[in-house]
């Protein structure tokens, strides 16, 4: 019998399911945590209209990725019972493999397209403000105390 993490695939419930790459919904609650803080929005010069717009894409956004992930998460049950029937079907599995990945790729595009939206939203000043601050924390942590690497806060890249 076919033991799905022992061959290092991930499968439903394994470290990879939630696909393993990219920002996912880690960047867009960092993204809501950044725009529901009043402080942090003073400090960049956010807009209301701004926040906004940004929640309502962030909302849009996390939406995408939870069924995008149910999607996956399908995907790999149907994959997993594909190849541990007792005579595998080739061509269904990668088929199958296709479908996973088509979906991986439309998950990165929606991304990456959330990202340059964000970046589209704040002004070339707002993204050179949250740069110094993303630095800031990176070497200082949120308290100005030296930060451990792992502990510092990832916001979204704002490099032109």
């Amino acid at each position: 019998m076919f033991i799905w993490r022992e061959h290092g695939m991930g499968g439903p419930g394994g470290r990879r399911m939630g696909m393993g790459f990219g920002p996912g919904l880690g960047l867009a609650s960092r993204v809501d945590r950044m725009v529901n803080n009043a402080t942090l929005r003073q400090r960049l010069g956010i807009t209301d209209a701004q926040a906004a717009k940004i929640r309502q894409q962030t909302t849009d956004f996390q939406i995408a990725q939870i069924r995008s992930r149910a999607d996956a998460q399908v995907g790999e049950l149907q994959l997993r019972n594909l190849i541990t029937a007792e005579t595998p079907d080739r061509a269904a599995i990668d088929q199958k493999l296709d479908e996973i990945s088509a979906t991986q790729l439309a998950e990165r595009k929606k991304q990456v397209d959330y990202m340059l939206g964000l970046r589209s939203d704040l002004t070339p000043e707002q993204r050179q403000k949250l740069q110094q601050m993303r630095e800031g924390f990176a070497r200082h942590g949120w308290h100005g105390h030296a930060a451990r690497p792992e502990s510092a806060p990832s916001l979204p890249q704002t490099n032109p």
